[in-house]
């Protein structure tokens, strides 16, 4: 996936994306909601986390970039995503993750994922 692909992406199609990647189950559209369920108790739906609006939630997606084993240090290519969101470079990338917009990150974050 592309950065132009993912930046392409509507706020919905974006927050599935995430939802996924974080290990949602059963991720479908109900409505104006999204819901899914976590590990193996599709009898408990719930609405999933607005990644591309709520900073909270992404801190808790970023918790998941170095736990899967496939890529050490995955979470390095995700800054190297976000300094190309954001338009600076690694150096300079400080500042720009503190002011990086939930939506930007979410981004990051679904380029990194697809790092195999």
């Amino acid at each position: 996936m592309t950065l132009e692909q993912v930046q392409a992406m509507s706020d919905e199609e974006l927050r599935i994306k995430v939802t996924e990647l974080c290990g949602w189950k059963g991720v479908i559209r109900s409505g104006s909601w999204i819901v899914g369920w976590i590990e193996d108790e599709p009898s408990k739906l719930i609405e999933v986390p607005d990644y591309c609006e709520d900073l909270n939630a992404m801190h808790e997606a970023e918790q998941m970039l170095d736990t899967d084993g496939k890529i050490p240090l995955r979470s390095s290519v995700y800054l190297d995503c976000l300094a190309d969101i954001t338009g600076t470079t690694r150096m300079g990338l400080q500042q720009e993750i503190v002011m990086a917009t939930a939506r930007q990150r979410a981004e990051a974050f679904v380029l990194a994922m697809a790092t195999e």
